[in-house]
C-alpha cells in the first residue's frame, strides 16, 4: 500500500477529548454498487429528495453557494433497500441519509432544483466522506443527519428537470458587489495533516458487512498550494498526485502524494498537469470508500485496524478567487502571513 508522507510544520496540537475522533460504518455493497472501482465519481437514485427552500449565500465558511437536497436512508434505491447504508460504528439501525449538494446554479436550474421536492430523482457527482458535525441533530429533511455526501453534485434528472452541467464545479463568485467564496487557508489545514501524521484519525478495519472508518470533526472549503507530480485519467474525471505546501512560494512542504481528484467537464481539469506549480487549489478533503476498502480487508474487528493516509483525498473546484480565510465566525477573517 503506497502510503502518504507528512511533513510538520509545526508542533502538533493533539486533538482534545471534546473533539475525539468518531468512528463510522458504511455499507460494503453499498460501495461496490455506487463507486467505480477507480474513483468516487458515481450516481445515487432516490424515490423522494427534499431540497432546502434556499441556496446558501456566497462569503467563506458554510456560506459556500451550495443548494442541499437531502435523502432519507430509506429512500434511496438500491439492492438492500431497508439496510442502513451508513451510520455511528456501533449503531445496528440508522437513520442517516445522504445530502447531494449542486453548487453555482443558474437561476433556472434553482426553479427546477426546488421543483423537485417529493419527487424522485437521479444525482450524478462526487461520493464525499467527511465529518463537519453533520451526524446528530438535525432537524431540516434537507439537512439529514448524515456522513456521506454527493458533494459537489453536477447533474440531476428528476421528471421533467434534467441538469447536467460538469462546468458548474468551478470557485464560487458572489453575485454583483459582492465578493468570491473563501476557502481556510494553512493556519487550519496544517494542524489537520499534523495529526493525520500522529495517527490520531484515519484507521480503518472491516466486519462481513460493513467497512469502519474514524474521523475527526473538520473544517469544509480549504485552499492549497500545491505542485503537480502527475495526473491520469479515472471514471469520471482525472486524479492528480500532489505536493502540499503551506504558502504560496511552494518552499515550505507540509503533505506529499496527496491525491487530488477533479471532475470531467470541469475547467481544473484541463489544467492539472504534470510538474506545474498551482498557486492554490479550492476544494475539499474527503475519504475515498474504494481505498478504505481495499485497506480494510482482512482487518476484521476494531482491534485489527490500521492506519489508512492513502485514502485521503481532495476534490478540488479549481483556483480560488479570493485570499484565504483563519475564521468564518462571526466574519470571513483573513489567514494570516505563512510561518
Amino acid at each position: 500500500m503506497k502510503r502518504i508522507c507528512l511533513f510538520i510544520l509545526l508542533a502538533t496540537a493533539s486533538l482534545s477529548a471534546s473533539a475525539q475522533p468518531t468512528w463510522y460504518k458504511i455499507n460494503k455493497e453499498f460501495i461496490t454498487t455506487h463507486l467505480p472501482s477507480d474513483s468516487a465519481i458515481g450516481n445515487l437514485e432516490a424515490n423522494a429528495v427534499s431540497p432546502a427552500k434556499t441556496v446558501h449565500p456566497v462569503s467563506c465558511g458554510g456560506k459556500d453557494g451550495e443548494l442541499h437536497i437531502g435523502i432519507a436512508g430509506g429512500d434511496i434505491v438500491w439492492s438492500n433497500t431497508g439496510q442502513p447504508i451508513s451510520a455511528l460504528a456501533d449503531q445496528e439501525n440508522s437513520d442517516f441519509g445522504v445530502v447531494a449538494e449542486p453548487v453555482n446554479l443558474a437561476p433556472a436550474t434553482k426553479t427546477a432544483a426546488f421543483a423537485l421536492a417529493g419527487q424522485a430523482a437521479t444525482f450524478q457527482g462526487y461520493y464525499r466522506l467527511w465529518n463537519e458535525g453533520h451526524d446528530h441533530g438535525s432537524t431540516a429533511a434537507s439537512n439529514p443527519d448524515h456522513v456521506l455526501e454527493l458533494h459537489p453534485a453536477w447533474g440531476f434528472h428528476g421528471g421533467a428537470h434534467d441538469f447536467d452541467d460538469p462546468a458548474s464545479i468551478r470557485p464560487m463568485q458572489a453575485k454583483k458587489g459582492g465578493s468570491a467564496f473563501r476557502g481556510y487557508g494553512a493556519s487550519k489545514f496544517r494542524t489537520l495533516l499534523s495529526t493525520l501524521s500522529h495517527e490520531e484519525w484515519l484507521h480503518v478495519y472491516e466486519d462481513d458487512s460493513s467497512v469502519f472508518v474514524e474521523l475527526p470533526l473538520a473544517s469544509n472549503f480549504f485552499q492549497l498550494p500545491v505542485k503537480v507530480n502527475e495526473v491520469h485519467d479515472v471514471t469520471g474525471g482525472v486524479e492528480a498526485s500532489v505536493d502540499v505546501f503551506s504558502n504560496e512560494a511552494h518552499d515550505n512542504l507540509v503533505l506529499s502524494g496527496l491525491r487530488v481528484v477533479a471532475n470531467s467537464g470541469s475547467r481544473i481539469a484541463q489544467r492539472l498537469k504534470a510538474h506545474e506549480d498551482i498557486q492554490y487549489l479550492l476544494g475539499i478533503f474527503s475519504v475515498n470508500l474504494r481505498k478504505v476498502t481495499e485497506i480494510a480487508a482482512g482487518h476484521d474487528g476494531a482491534d485489527k485496524a490500521v492506519f489508512a493516509p492513502s485514502a485521503l483525498e481532495f476534490f478540488t473546484y479549481g483556483v480560488p478567487l479570493a485570499k484565504a480565510v483563519a475564521s468564518s465566525s462571526p466574519t470571513c477573517t483573513d489567514e494570516p502571513a505563512p510561518d
